[in-house]
């Protein structure tokens, strides 16, 4: 009888089921029935897409009677009701040529190579196995629409059956109905995800090659045909299998397309002379035209598929006994003979029943009244597990109304990923310890797809999460993208690589639900996130009559505001301060102290308390060293005396000191005037300071300092020996004056007409040449040196004097009348 369940997402479900943004599903609590019994606190972990890991120690009597309660530890994973971004997937290792066992956090490590942008939460080993044969499972299994393990040995929904897990997360349940052909699933080589052709498939690697229809040939089947006469579509397979009884899946690339050979058959590999080389082959094999239509790049999956109900079945494993049905637990009572034997007939058909009754580790899968998916684990502490019945019994006190039984003992094993994003083994298979896992056939998963973002407690404060984008192209790829925490959407840019969220309560746990969309498909996940608690950093310092309490605001956005203290029923209030002293106390005593704190936002305004309890902190059983006096008792312009004292009622002072500008000047007693001399305050800035260092009871030296007194540099009178002098002659500072200066002359230098001083040189006579009529003169001052020049006896008159350029009076004479008749000349021709 076949048993359909739909998880459906309701939005008004949705949103009732949301508080704070963390989805609570309601269940039966654990110790009702009387059977199951709490024996440790349950822990509960958050994990990505809504899932939650449950953990908690119980105790049951076997086969759910007696006074002897046996403990178990258990640990379940729980989906969201309506969780829409959680897939139910089945998955084995997928070596290419042969079934591979692997524990269930390989197989899951497997599952996110093979199907990159998808995330596995947790899961659990699943379907019985050849473990001392093959590795394969040992009934039908899909695993994302690739039906790996055709078998259907199922018999009826009570023993032997399978789950089923559609694309959209419903889960169907009992015999499935599967064809008996296997069927060529053809796809366009650029198209993984269309199918553009099915091919019915005649036989696989049958005993001889019929002339009609499509034969498949794998590499296990070692015979050689004949095939001339024979079309022959030669496939390069990504994975093949064969069942223990001959069942075939194989997927690959069409490599080529060619007409038959005498005598041969797919090979997985074969020989250069030196190497044996990998070619992967699989042959599909036709001389009717069936496989006219393929080419070359064509994607081929070969394999048997469910019908009828089932055929939208995406994902599934066999389960060996459903062991609570519509909230009704089955085989309770086996240990009566009468009620055994009615169990045989009515649920075994008078098969063997030895697994319900025996004690093992058990691994079940159920499902809640709101929809959503449980994968539990039971082990034994004080047994070797549990039967059949009382883990029935569990599933239906944590809120389950059916639930099945897979492959138990040192098989049972539950994966979680913790918080760093490492996957964990949660329980402890019985093979071995912590962390060992039995190699098993196949597992279910818990997967998400990648949300692209990832979380760190360490970039959290009290009031904000942020979100770091991951690398690499499948993230690059992401669009539209969508988050919403808290009942708030925030839309992010495609290309944004951060993303903080604000106005968030300190403390609380959130789940971000992120929407995107990749190569066309829209996809959702969810993160779960956490504010960090607030950090109030008070601190207690013991002194002998009280404590001193110092504040540190630790957040940009909160701030503590005031801070009551209770000690011994009296009340202290320190308000806006960042340093309060509770005194008058006794020393050496013990106290009870409490204390309570108000918040603010300072965004929001929001105000609320928060609570310490009570600690205990002692006074100081000795008085602690004090300083009374340090200040100034005279002063001169060049001495300064300083009056100190100190208290050292316990004697605890090893050294005593005054600070002048960091030089230590040591002090023997505990009251004193101390004088400095040859002090220069005009020139120098001046800090002393006391300081007493000592030890305490315990050995530990402290040291107490008195406030500084500081001596600012002072003001000089300044005194010059002129208008003109730049240095000070008390302090030495170099002013600005202004002179008033004379320029340069050739014979002196620029200078100052009030000061005499001189800058630069004599600008030094510009001389022109003497002459017959003058002597050498400076044109810049027009002083003279030496005599004119002495004419030349011979000088040629008519050529005119070299040194002075006259002419002759012939010359001039000749002169004007040649430039007389020139003018003559243009008269009269005008």
């Amino acid at each position: 009888m076949n048993k359909k369940f739909f998880v459906k997402v309701l939005s008004m479900i949705l949103i009732s089921m949301f508080v704070v943004g963390i989805t609570k599903t309601a269940h039966a609590k654990i110790g009702d029935s009387g059977v199951i019994r709490v024996e440790g606190e349950e822990t509960i972990n958050e994990l990505l897409g809504g899932v939650k890991l449950h953990q908690q120690d119980i105790s049951a009597p076997i086969d759910c009677t007696g006074d002897y309660y046996y403990k178990y530890d258990s640990q379940y994973l729980e989906t969201m009701a309506g969780g829409e971004g959680v897939k139910i997937v089945s998955w084995s290792y997928r070596n290419a040529e042969k079934w591979q066992m692997a524990g269930v956090s390989d197989i899951a490590a497997n599952f996110e190579k093979e199907n990159p942008g998808w995330i596995v939460v947790g899961g659990t080993n699943a379907d019985f196995f050849h473990i001392n044969g093959n590795g394969q499972m040992a009934s039908n299994a899909m695993e994302n629409g690739e039906m790996i393990n055709p078998m259907n040995i199922t018999t009826n929904s009570w023993w032997r059956g399978i789950l089923g897990f559609t694309k959209d997360n419903e889960l169907m349940a009992g015999v499935p109905d599967v064809t008996d052909y296997y069927t060529a699933h053809i796809f366009d080589e650029n198209d993984s995800d269309t199918e553009k052709n099915t091919i019915k498939i005649s036989a696989v690697n049958p005993t001889t090659i019929s002339t009609s229809g499509v034969t498949v040939l794998t590499k296990d089947n070692l015979t050689a045909y004949d095939l001339r006469d024979y079309k022959v579509v030669v496939g390069t397979y990504d994975v093949v299998r064969q069942t223990s009884n001959g069942e075939i899946f194989v997927k690959g690339y069409v490599k080529e397309i060619r007409d038959g050979k005498e005598n041969e058959r797919p090979l997985d590999f074969y020989n250069d002379g030196t190497n044996n080389v990998s070619i992967k082959e699989f042959f599909l094999v036709s001389k009717d035209g069936s496989l006219d239509d393929l080419v070359v790049g064509d994607y081929v999956k070969v394999q048997k598929d469910y019908m009828n109900e089932w055929a939208n079945v995406y994902n599934s494993a066999s389960y060996y006994w459903k062991i609570l049905d519509n909230n009704k637990v089955l085989y309770e009572g086996h240990s009566n003979p009468e009620k055994k034997a009615e169990i045989i007939e009515t649920y075994g058909k008078g098969g063997d029943i030895s697994y319900i009754t025996c004690t093992k580790s058990r691994c079940l899968f159920g499902i809640k009244a709101d929809g959503s998916y449980v994968m539990a684990v039971i082990g034994g502490s004080t047994s070797s597990g549990m039967t059949l019945s009382e883990a029935a019994y569990y599933m239906k006190e944590i809120g389950c109304v059916d639930a099945w039984d897979f492959d138990g003992g040192g098989s049972a094993t539950l994966i979680a990923r913790d918080e760093y994003g490492n996957i964990q083994t949660i329980n402890t298979p019985s093979d071995g310890n912590q962390g060992v896992e039995r190699r098993v056939g196949n597992a279910l998963l818990m997967v998400v797809r990648d949300p692209g973002f990832v979380f760190s407690l360490a970039d959290s404060t009290p009031t904000t999460v942020s979100l770091k984008k991951k690398t690499g192209d499948i993230f690059e790829k992401m669009t539209n993208i969508k988050l919403k925490v808290d009942g708030k959407t925030i839309d992010v840019l495609d290309e944004q690589q951060e993303i903080e969220i604000t106005g968030l309560h300190e403390g609380e746990k959130y789940l971000a639900e992120i929407s995107f969309t990749y190569d066309g498909n829209t996809y959702q996940s969810s993160i779960p996130i956490q504010t960090k608690e607030y950090n109030e950093r008070v601190y207690f310092i013991s002194q002998s009559h009280g404590f001193l309490i110092k504040l540190e605001q630790s957040d940009e956005v909160l701030e503590i505001t005031n801070i009551v203290f209770d000690i011994d029923g009296k009340k202290y209030y320190m308000d806006h301060v960042e340093e309060f002293t509770i005194d008058n106390l006794v020393k050496g005593r013990e106290y009870q102290i409490s204390y309570s704190y108000t918040i603010k936002n300072k965004i929001t305004n929001e105000v609320y308390t928060k609570d310490v309890e009570v600690q205990t902190y002692k006074t100081l059983e000795y008085e602690i060293p004090s300083i009374v006096t340090f200040e100034q008792n005279r002063k001169t312009s060049n001495k300064l005396s300083i009056e100190y004292k100190y208290e050292d009622a316990d004697k605890l002072v090893k050294e005593a000191y005054i600070l002048k500008n960091g030089e230590k000047t040591a002090v023997t007693n505990k009251s004193d005037i101390i004088t400095f001399e040859n002090l220069d305050f005009i020139t120098n800035k001046y800090v002393f300071q006391l300081v007493i260092s000592y030890v305490d009871l315990d050995n530990r030296t402290f040291t107490v300092e008195s406030e500084e007194l500081v001596y600012e540099k002072e003001e000089c009178s300044h005194e010059y020996d002129n208008d003109c002098d730049e240095i000070c002659n008390i302090c030495g500072e170099t002013r600005v004056v202004h002179h008033s200066w004379i320029d340069a002359t050739c014979d002196s230098p620029k200078y100052c007409s009030k000061c005499h001083k001189q800058e630069g040189e004599a600008l030094g006579h510009n001389w022109v040449d003497a002459t017959y009529d003058a002597p050498k003169t400076c044109s810049r001052c027009g002083k003279t040196e030496g005599e004119p020049l002495e004419k030349d006896d011979h000088q040629n008159e008519e050529k005119g004097c070299k040194k002075c350029s006259k002419t002759s009076v012939i010359s001039m004479i000749l002169f004007t009348f040649a430039f007389s008749s020139v003018l003559l000349y243009f008269r009269k021709k005008q």
